[in-house]
């Protein structure tokens, strides 16, 4: 069963890269992978948003944003702010990280860190794309996750690449 449902939500990332094809940037897609990832992530506190904060070059995040627009889980909608490394990052629960980008410190912050940046994992991520053989991948540190009160399913353990334990 647990190979079943992990199979189901693979095909389903995959649809949804294949719908928008090559002439999408990989960050629209990454932002998608994010939306389908929060089902299978247990938050430490009940929300009544998903507060997202976007750290990247100030003309990307309208197209990060874009695959938020008219999305929720459980009937909790997604909220998108493009921040600086200046921003006060207490107040996202997820914070995306754009390449070339990661702030020189996250100490304090609680929120679930996703980045597209070598070595994320080891700078502050709990959740990392990478590019393999023109894919995207990811990573997970369960270890932070745990620590930050964050439970990752099964379900997306298994789907990545490598899982710090």
């Amino acid at each position: 069963m647990k190979q079943i449902l992990a199979s189901l939500f693979f095909i389903s990332l995959m649809l949804s890269s294949s719908v928008y094809g090559s002439s999408v940037d990989a960050l629209t897609l990454k932002a998608n992978f994010v939306v389908k990832f929060i089902p299978f992530i247990e938050f430490p506190i009940k929300l009544k948003e998903y507060r997202v904060g976007f750290i990247g070059k100030p003309e990307r995040f309208k197209e990060f944003g874009q695959a938020f627009e008219g999305k929720s889980h459980a009937k909790v909608k997604f909220v998108v702010t493009n921040l600086d490394s200046k921003s006060d990052l207490s107040k996202v629960d997820i914070l995306f990280i754009d390449a070339n980008q990661f702030p020189p410190h996250l100490t304090n912050v609680m929120a679930l860190i996703i980045s597209d940046e070598e070595n994320g994992l080891e700078k502050g991520a709990i959740i990392n794309f990478q590019m393999a053989d023109e894919l995207i991948k990811f990573e997970i540190n369960q270890l932070k996750s745990l620590e930050y009160g964050y439970k990752i399913s099964s379900r997306l353990l298994n789907l990545a690449k490598r899982v710090v334990q």
